[in-house]
């Protein structure tokens, strides 16, 4: 069993956290447990080489990916070249390639690149926001078909146009607002999340929240993975506030934030603010059917669960929880990813007990979780997809092994 990167996965024998009173928030649903995973069309796309442009390497942390030209693109970290990869299929194959990280011409560097990604494409452009580890900024890079790509380094090496001096560029998410590209991601000195927008005459750079200010904002420190997704003409980003950080256990108690653009203006309110929640890096968010919905990992007592809510109306509330399976009081189960297939909103999550180290998928009716459908044995880390042609096709890295590799398939 292989833990995974940046989020705490608690197993049986480890001391009990002394957590979470106020989990009856959340309404649970009883399901039966799920056999042993279903066999599926899911494959080794990258990572444990065989040619064709194949890599023998570490995939892990995030994926991100992105339909361009009607194919579907992948975005990926090599944790042991520290590479920016990507994938793409136009045909049968499946074509890859080094984005940064390794050096080379245009603007790439040689140093440890492409963790936790975001990818946005149009008709003309994908653009992918990454974090250089070494260096501790947000990079971009652009592809476009005639130039091929281009890159930058945004923000945190200091500069103008509200540049900062520190690490920045951890957790980002992007999408074109008002036909203008922005980026939203966390600044890990000054623990603040921060927005870049692409206007006319260059890239422009604010704090969101975490320095206070109107409309809600606050002075908590910020982290962790924002998500952002336009419901009904409005702007949301979504991240996670702390009340207090543990270094040492990686531990954070906290609560989700939600940022709203209404008439040119933001306005901060708390999606949950039930304190003693295990707010990491696995923060997801989907819109179905023009409904915004948001899910992270839960830590309680004895357990770990995923726990998720939506936005109707305009205000927050809790969505039926997915139970996890279970053994002797324990119960494991962490989220990777939400998905939408035929209309419904899907989960992806990683159960421990289900049998061991099983990536399980189920959908919302409407009013409860389906049973849940076993896709293979795998952790399913950093999950994204996307529809083509009414399929969805689901990404993840696969870290039960020593060295993890890049899966996906049909749903």
């Amino acid at each position: 069993m292989r833990v995974l990167r940046g989020s705490w996965r608690g197993v049986r024998g480890r001391t009990a956290w002394p957590l979470v009173a106020c989990v009856t928030a959340i309404v649970a649903t009883v399901s039966p447990a799920p056999a042993v995973a279903d066999v599926t069309a899911m494959s080794t796309i990258d990572g444990a080489g065989g040619g064709g442009g194949r890599i023998n390497a570490d995939i892990s942390d995030d994926t991100h990916a992105v339909v361009f030209g009607g194919v579907p693109h992948v975005f990926y970290y090599d944790a042991t070249g520290g590479n920016l990869r990507h994938a793409w299929r136009p045909g049968a194959t499946w074509l890859f390639e080094t984005v940064d990280g390794a050096g080379g011409g245009g603007g790439r560097i040689s140093a440890n690149v492409g963790r936790t990604m975001s990818a946005v494409a149009n008709a003309s452009a994908i653009n992918v926001f990454y974090l250089d580890s070494t260096g501790g900024n947000l990079r971009q890079a652009t592809f476009q078909a005639q130039q091929g790509w281009r890159f930058a380094t945004l923000d945190g090496a200091g500069g103008a146009a509200g540049r900062v001096n520190g690490v920045v560029g951890g957790g980002s998410s992007s999408l074109y607002i008002s036909g203008q590209l922005n980026v939203f991601y966390a600044d890990s000195t000054n623990k603040d999340v921060r927005r870049g927008v692409l206007g006319a005459s260059g890239w422009t750079f604010s704090v969101l929240d975490g320095a206070g200010g109107g409309g809600g904002r606050l002075t908590n420190q910020m982290g962790g993975y924002t998500r952002v997704a336009v419901v009904g003409g409005v702007p949301h980003v979504l991240y996670t506030a702390f009340d207090y950080y543990d270094v040492d256990f990686d531990f954070a108690w906290g609560f989700i934030r939600d940022a709203r653009l209404v008439n040119g203006a933001w306005t901060m309110v708390n999606v949950a603010s039930h304190p003693w929640s295990n707010l990491g890096n696995n923060l997801a968010a989907q819109v179905v059917s023009g409904q915004l919905s948001v899910a992270t990992t839960w830590l309680g007592i004895h357990s770990t669960k995923v726990v998720m809510w939506r936005l109707a109306a305009g205000a927050w509330g809790a969505l039926v929880q997915p139970q996890c399976a279970g053994d002797e009081g324990y119960e494991y189960c962490q989220l990777t990813g939400l998905t939408i297939r035929g209309g419904r909103l899907g989960l992806l999550y990683w159960d421990y007990f289900s049998p061991v180290d099983s990536l399980l998928y189920r959908e919302f009716d409407g009013s409860a979780w389906t049973t849940p459908r076993g896709l293979e044995n795998a952790t399913g880390e950093g999950a994204s997809s996307v529809v083509i042609n009414g399929i969805t096709q689901v990404f993840y890295a696969n870290n039960v092994d020593a060295n993890g590799d890049l899966r996906g398939g049909p749903l």
